[in-house]
């Protein structure tokens, strides 16, 4: 079961009914198949609420009252308004892109410093979406050409992050968009140095050629080459929690490696002394 299902509490289920020893097919066909319409009519009205919800109200904190005027909308995000009806944002999101396909949150502003250390989990698009473990039915994932040429409201691109003068970029690609990678290092301005390898202590049983146990970190530099404080083993092991969700102990070694300023792109959530940029903060 997936870490953002809506789960029943014991209290929560319903009652089993009881089995009539007069049931009839055709008056169960007829009685379903009008419960089933209304439940379509019903999910399609609930979708289409909440997606004129998230457009008005996907916006950051810092903005969200710069939309409502002149509307009946109060002053709320996308956030409080998932919280407000009793789901996850990520649930919400992971509906409408299976009714709607993998519509993009408006972009959120990137942050004005200028970083020494950038790294990044983008949400990355694979050819398998029509199936059950595909990274689109969890979130809204993007083409590597988007994230290449990514750039928000204001303009500002996320090449314009790192410092011209010196910078690194920890990267995580699917071994399966090892090429796809190298064009998103180049495209935001660094050239590939090296990779690092989490192997995960089990595998989720994806995969169409091998059971995937390992994802890579790729390290790229732009500038005067950051020589890091401290040298890491190239393979680390670490334990798998939520889905894609990458390990703890990452920023730790990078904390130790490089003294920042650091941003963290396409973020779930914040971090101390990091700035922290994505859809899902």
């Amino acid at each position: 079961m997936k870490d953002d299902a809506i789960v029943l509490k014991p209290k929560d289920y319903l009652a089993i009914p009881e089995i009539p020893p007069d049931w009839d097919y055709y008056n169960s066909v007829k009685r379903t198949g009008g419960l089933i319409y209304k439940w379509k009519n019903m999910t399609a009205e609930i979708a289409g609420e909440l997606y004129i919800a998230r457009e008005l109200l996907a916006v950051s904190k810092s903005g969200a009252a710069q939309i409502m005027h002149g509307t009946n909308v109060p002053c709320r995000t996308w956030e409080s308004y998932c919280e407000d009806i009793g789901i996850e944002k990520r649930t919400a999101n992971r509906w409408l892109a299976s009714f709607f396909g993998p519509v993009h949150l408006p972009a959120p502003s990137l942050p004005k410093l200028e970083s020494q250390v950038i790294y990044a989990d983008p949400p990355w698009a694979f050819s398998n979406s029509g199936f059950d473990q595909s990274a689109q039915q969890i979130y809204s994932t993007m083409p590597t050409k988007e994230i290449c040429n990514y750039s928000d409201r204001a303009g500002k691109s996320i090449r314009r992050l790192a410092s011209e003068k010196r910078s690194v970029l920890f990267l995580w690609v699917p071994a399966a968009l090892i090429p796809d990678g190298l064009s998103v290092v180049s495209a935001w301005g660094f050239a590939y140095k090296t990779q690092m390898i989490w192997a995960k202590d089990k595998s989720p049983g994806m995969g169409w050629w091998v059971n995937s146990k390992h994802e890579v970190l790729f390290i790229g530099s732009k500038g005067e080459e950051l020589h890091p404080a401290i040298k890491y083993d190239s393979i680390f092991e670490a334990p798998v929690t939520k889905h894609s969700q990458k390990p703890e102990i990452v920023y730790t070694m990078i904390e130790s490696m490089y003294s920042g300023p650091y941003i963290e792109l396409f973020a779930r959530n914040k971090r101390p002394g990091w700035a922290s940029w994505g859809n899902e903060i």
